[in-house]
């Protein structure tokens, strides 16, 4: 290239960072680079999705794990555990937002844009299928689980069954 081009000739020119950074990145493995590269593509495409607070969840107060349990599975058959990992996996993927879900609340229908398969596969409970009764076999539903309370109960039952 000529000098003419001003700008564009500069970027071309090897400079001390440059060979510093191909340095740093020939001496990565392949696989480590791959892994930041396709970690960083997932949290852009998990970040684009969230658009600032559903409305469905602006005007709700935060509750702890604790608070969660005790207000809405003490009296049932459901261990805080139970409640404390699915809420840790809905935390992962929805962020401080999951603090303000409510047991009825549809996460397909506040996150329209979710995959549910792989909200499945991060709390712990199989992925439902279409054969029949065997779509939430722990719940005898056919239809799979989408309110935080049937993601609670669908993981609790799973666990006991193995």
């Amino acid at each position: 290239m000529k000098r003419e081009l001003g700008y564009a000739w500069q970027l071309t020119q090897p400079t001390h960072l440059n060979d510093t950074l191909e340095m740093v990145v020939s001496s990565l493995p392949l696989t480590l680079l791959l892994g930041v590269v396709v970690s960083a593509l997932v949290i852009e495409v998990l970040l684009s999705l969230r658009n600032g607070f559903p409305d469905a969840l602006k005007n709700r107060t935060r509750l702890s794990h604790q608070e969660f349990h005790k207000q809405y599975f003490s009296r049932t058959g459901i261990t805080e555990n139970d409640t404390c990992h699915v809420q840790q996996c809905l935390r992962r993927a929805f962020g401080k937002e999951s603090e303000c879900f409510r047991p009825p609340d549809n996460i397909a229908e506040i996150y329209p844009d979710i995959d549910m398969a792989d909200l499945y596969f991060v709390i712990g409970i199989p992925i439902p299928t279409r054969e029949g009764k065997s779509v939430c076999a722990g719940l005898g539903s056919e239809s799979p689980p989408l309110t935080v309370r049937q993601l609670i109960d669908e993981y609790a039952h799973h666990r006991l069954r193995t």
